[in-house]
């Protein structure tokens, strides 16, 4: 395993903890945009680290270190992937949050254009039954015949 590789792989997870710090200000913002910058950061760097703890992992199979170390070595490393997990998740759930609200907006906008609709549909069958009945002449009324009486 070369210290290149360890000083890469220390750098990347230096580097997901500098992001995953600032998962919590920018979760506040609720901007759209940046959660999703965010997100694509951490996985991104997230990826690159896990490529190269493959990478590590491999030299330590060639350098003759027991799989029990290995594993070992691994599971530490990956409680570093499982907290990068959590701000991705995090992440997720607000850009899911803003999606619901912005799909509520809609809907409700929607509802309203509708019942704007609805009641000038209402005023104008309305004023359009005054204006018939106020142009309607009376009906005529019949004479009485007093002979029938």
């Amino acid at each position: 395993m070369t210290e290149n590789q360890i000083a890469e792989l220390n750098t990347k997870v230096k580097m997901f903890y500098f992001k995953i710090n600032q998962t919590d200000d920018i979760v506040e913002k609720r901007e759209r945009q940046a959660l999703e910058r965010h997100q694509s950061s951490i996985t991104s760097i997230v990826s690159a680290g896990d490529t190269l703890k493959s990478a590590v992992e491999e030299k330590k199979f060639t350098t003759g270190e027991s799989e029990d170390e290995i594993k070992t070595w691994r599971e530490e490393f990956e409680k570093h992937f499982e907290k990068a997990d959590q701000a991705t998740n995090r992440v997720q759930s607000a850009i899911q949050a803003i999606d619901m609200e912005e799909q509520e907006k809609r809907a409700f906008d929607h509802h309203r254009q509708q019942m704007e609709f609805e009641r000038e549909r209402f005023w104008s069958r309305k004023q359009s039954l005054r204006k018939t009945s106020i142009n309607k002449k009376p009906p005529l009324k019949r004479p009485m015949n007093v002979n029938h009486l």
